[in-house]
């Protein structure tokens, strides 16, 4: 699944182990962590690097199926609807 571009090694490390159905969450700074969860720290200073730099960065490297999170997140909000 791994492409080319990331250079922090961490990071490069965690999208080359990805495979179908495996998760990658990206928060900013205070984004609540889990237990358990590896977290890797990407910031400089405040706002550096941006949330959508590191996104933009990430999306380069690793092929995503965001239509699968879409489909999870519309079945829930129409789950009580019906």
């Amino acid at each position: 699944m791994k492409k080319t571009k990331v250079i922090n090694s961490d990071m490069s490390r965690v999208i080359a182990q990805m495979g179908h159905f495996d998760k990658l969450a990206i928060g900013d700074a205070g984004m609540p962590v889990p237990a358990g969860t590896e977290k890797i720290d990407l910031a400089v200073t405040k706002g550096i690097p941006s949330f959508m730099d590191v996104l933009n960065n990430v999306l380069e490297e690793l092929k995503a199926d965001l239509s699968c999170r879409r489909n999870q997140d519309a079945k829930s909000d129409n789950a009580g609807k019906h």
